[in-house]
Order: structure tokens, then sequence, then C-alpha cells
């Protein structure tokens, strides 16, 4: 059995405030996030993993506000704390369109070769399957054996005879 080779990709999503007036322009505040990425022959699968870590001035902002938006940020709704880090997506970019997808779905890729790609995900799948706490109890090593399992599941072997 050959095992398939892959990239190992870490990207930074640096914290930003980009709020305006103008709800057409209007991409709000995100913090800081980091996505792992596992790329092989058929595509590549990742987990965006997001922190609590925003630009000084929102939490400033949040510091000194009264509104109810920012009280829920930082807190559950017991107003503890909440867990520093999070995961926002785990999801495939495939060159190869998924049967249950519609030609529209393919979008501008910078991750695979081909310079587009079919891109699925979950926004819950992340935080099910408890990357976070996995991030942080065994490490690094832990979410690249994850995305190996998921790309397996994603693009699996043909059947050879």
């Amino acid at each position: 059995m050959n095992k398939e080779k892959f990239e190992r990709i870490v990207r930074f999503r640096m914290p930003f405030d980009k709020r305006t007036d103008n709800p057409q322009t209007n991409y709000g505040i995100c913090s800081f996030g980091i996505v792992f990425i596992l790329k092989g022959k058929k595509g590549a699968v990742q987990v965006f993993m997001n922190t609590e870590f925003f630009l000084p001035k929102t939490i400033n902002e949040y510091l000194n506000s009264n509104n109810h938006y920012w009280k829920n940020l930082l807190k559950d709704t017991n107003g503890k704390d909440k867990f520093p880090f999070g995961c926002w997506d785990v999801g495939f970019h495939s060159k190869k369109k998924p049967s249950y997808m519609e030609k529209s779905d393919k979008s501008k890729c910078d991750i695979l070769d081909c310079g587009y790609c079919y891109y699925d995900g979950s926004s819950l799948r992340g935080n099910k399957d408890k990357l976070p706490e996995l991030f942080f109890e065994k490490g690094e090593e832990a979410i690249w054996k994850y995305l190996e399992k998921y790309y397996a599941e994603q693009f699996p072997e043909e059947n050879k005879k």
C-alpha cells in the first residue's frame, strides 16, 4: 500500500476591525485565526480555528461598553470567560466536483495548483469533534492526524482490481 505524500500548510488570519456605516462594506470585526491545511493529489482539507484574540482597540471597546454584543463576545451565557479557542470550519477543497454540488459552486482557490476548486465545509464539525481541546491537549500533530483521516473520508481510494 503506497501512502500518499501530503503538504502541510499553516496560515494565520490576523484580527481586524472593518466596521463601517455602509452595510455593503461593513465587514465587522474578527479575531486572530489559524488555518491548518493538508494538501494531497486530489485536493486539500482544512481546519480553521479561531481565538478570542482581538485588536486591542476592540478589546478596549468591549471593556468600556454596555453594548449587549460586546458583553457576550468574550463571555458565555453564564457570564464566565469563554474557552479562548474555537473552530469555525472543517472543510475540503476538491479539484473534482462532488456529485451533490452544482456547477456554479466552483470558486477561485489559492490552495490548489489548478486555480479553482469546489469547496464545502462544516462550521459545526470542528467543535463537535472537539478540535480546540485536541489541539491544546495533544498538539499540532494531533490536528494533522485528524486531517489525514478527514482527507481519506473526502477523497477515498478508488477500488483497484
